[in-house]
């Protein structure tokens, strides 16, 4: 049996008397790890029985292939080849080890290849270093076992360290280099310069860099050179108050998803906003630039996760959109603004049936794909088509809504759904595509197929049972998860994600595909950071618990208890 220890690892180390306390008091003294404190570990507790017992012995099994001159002298031989430790240690010749031939056989090995072996192993064997690591090896095992789940991902870091700071007298300064860095390394994205940068404080300096680092590529699906919310919106931002605000309130509210004591600075933003959005409607301000800052408020309200005054806003652009139609101005309004409003409109249409209509059809492939570098719409992707069908699936879903429907209307609505059926399952990306990123080709065209099959789904939900079996919808939530399983995390057409995620969800029954369906979800939270998210999350989540193997009615449930839901 070994010799007992006496004292702990770090006063071994030192030659010095150990308390052999749990810590001893040296070690304690000077704040060290001491291995004595980890004794508890000799014991372990029965999860069953509850009762301490010590571990077992370690049994070593017996080994046969010692050489012959260990054997006879009852010595522990080491097997090592081509001479063991010990008849190295003595000069014993012919040793044989587990079976080989003696090292004195004639023409086996050569005497300097046995010397040139024996310095290795010599060296090998007792290196100063080695008595060291095998310490260390045998403290470190001896550390406690943390949580088996190691480390949890933070949510909310409202006590982060990052939030607390000493004010020095140069801190504006200081955050205005920061930004004119980045401005410098963006310019060609974001057509600004240092010196068109407005006086913000350092609060607002911080804003706009999170807008260019993380909000405007989240909501977006392309490179950042094909970005419009950044080689737009920030331009703009710079020129007018109200959007500049807006755009600062958005991304306030971006961060308080994980800064909760953001929330301030939110509520200032967003004062700000609504005070210059007045301020701009009352002096006849530009129609783009108020059409801007409502689209960018509704996307505040959106971002939220739990309000319902995104509407208002979306109604106000509406009303601008309506206006300068009836003008029949000379300029146009952007392109980009008019896209935005249409994709808002017709993700929020799908949970709330109060949103406006559109403001006309929207872009077909053939419209954008015209140019290679072209072919990737920023908002819609690769998926205009589908989003147009998907706003007709809705269009029926209200119409079936009305209960003064005669048996003619119902059978019309019927032929329309099997149109929009047919179109859905014959749809595929063109082969004329291209983009000079394949990467993002790829993964528009996957998340183009995602939409295609969760529009199925839903025209499967509007038309309800009669129309379509349990398995088609099943079957579409099938191909969904396959399809997203090849668009790697992190990509651009996350943003077009949750649509079908929350349809395939809804869908399936197996645990494990439940799984790969919140774990998606839960990184696109992290990745698109917007509260809308958290919010289908949580009703996914409630239908789950509540389904019980049934069919629950989830726009019931949106209605009663979740009237905040978007699958934007």
């Amino acid at each position: 049996m070994p010799r007992q220890r006496t004292a702990c690892f770090n006063c071994a180390s030192i030659k010095s008397a150990c308390s052999q306390g749990q810590p001893c008091q040296r070690c304690k003294r000077l704040a060290l790890t001491c291995s004595y404190a980890f004794a508890r570990l000799r014991q372990w507790t029965d999860p069953d029985e509850g009762q301490y017992r010590y571990r077992r012995r370690v049994r070593h099994h017996r080994s046969s292939n010692g050489c012959g001159n260990c054997v006879r002298r009852r010595k522990k031989c080491d097997e090592v080849l081509p001479k063991c430790g010990e008849c190295r240690r003595l000069n014993i010749p012919n040793c044989r080890v587990g079976g080989s031939k003696s090292t004195d056989d004639e023409g086996q090995v050569s005497p300097v290849s046995v010397r040139a072996s024996d310095s290795r192993l010599l060296q090998r064997n007792t290196s100063p270093l080695d008595s060291k690591v095998n310490e260390y090896l045998g403290y470190v095992a001896s550390l406690p076992e943390g949580d088996l789940t190691g480390i949890t991902r933070r949510g909310r870091l409202n006590e982060s360290s990052a939030l607390h700071y000493r004010r020095g007298g140069h801190d504006g300064t200081q955050e205005k280099e920061t930004t004119s860095h980045v401005v410098v390394a963006l310019g060609g994205l974001t057509c600004l310069t240092p010196a068109s940068l407005p006086d913000f404080d350092a609060t607002e300096h911080h804003l706009f860099l999170h807008f260019l680092h993380h909000v405007a590529r989240a909501l977006a699906v392309v490179s950042d050179h094909e970005n419009p919310f950044l080689r737009e919106i920030p331009q703009m931002a710079l020129e007018v108050k109200a959007v500049r605000h807006a755009m600062l309130a958005l991304t306030a509210c971006h961060l308080c998803k994980i800064y909760p004591k953001f929330e301030d600075t939110l509520i200032r933003q967003h004062s700000l906003a609504l005070n210059y959005l007045k301020f701009d409607l009352q002096s006849g301000q530009k129609t783009d630039e108020i059409l801007a800052t409502s689209l960018l408020l509704s996307l505040f309200g959106i971002c939220q996760g739990n309000s319902q005054k995104w509407i208002l806003h979306l109604y106000g652009a509406k009303a601008l959109i309506d206006s300068h139609l009836d003008r029949a101005s000379s300029k146009p309004l952007p392109d980009f603004l008019l896209d935005l409003y249409d994709l808002i409109c017709c993700k929020t249409r799908i949970t709330c049936d109060k949103v406006p209509g559109l403001r006309g059809g929207y872009p077909l492939l053939s419209t954008y794909n015209e140019r290679p570098n072209n072919s990737i719409h920023p908002l819609f992707g690769l998926a205009g088509d589908i989003y147009q069908l998907l706003n007709s699936i809705t269009q029926v879903a209200l119409d079936r809504t009305n209960p003064d429907t005669t048996p003619e209307q119902e059978a019309v609505r019927f032929t329309e759904a099997q149109k929009i059926e047919k179109r859905l399952q014959l749809w595929a990306v063109p082969a004329r595509v291209k983009h000079p990123n394949d990467q993002l080709l790829r993964d528009s065209s996957m998340a183009a197929e995602a939409i295609r099959w969760a529009a199925l789904i839903r025209l499967y939900q509007v038309m309800g049972e009669p129309y379509s079996n349990p398995t088609k919808p099943h079957n579409a939530a099938e191909n969904i998860l396959a399809v997203i399983a090849q668009i790697r995390p992190g990509s651009p057409v996350d943003a077009q994600l949750l649509f079908p995620l929350f349809m395939a969800g809804l869908s399936v029954s197996r645990k494990t595909e439940r799984l790969q369906i919140e774990y998606r979800i839960s990184l696109l939270e992290s990745s698109i950071g917007l509260g809308n998210i958290a919010g289908a999350h949580q009703l996914l989540d409630t239908v789950w618990e509540r389904s019980h193997g049934d069919t629950l009615d989830w726009e019931l449930l949106i209605r009663t208890e979740c009237p905040y839901v978007l699958l934007y």
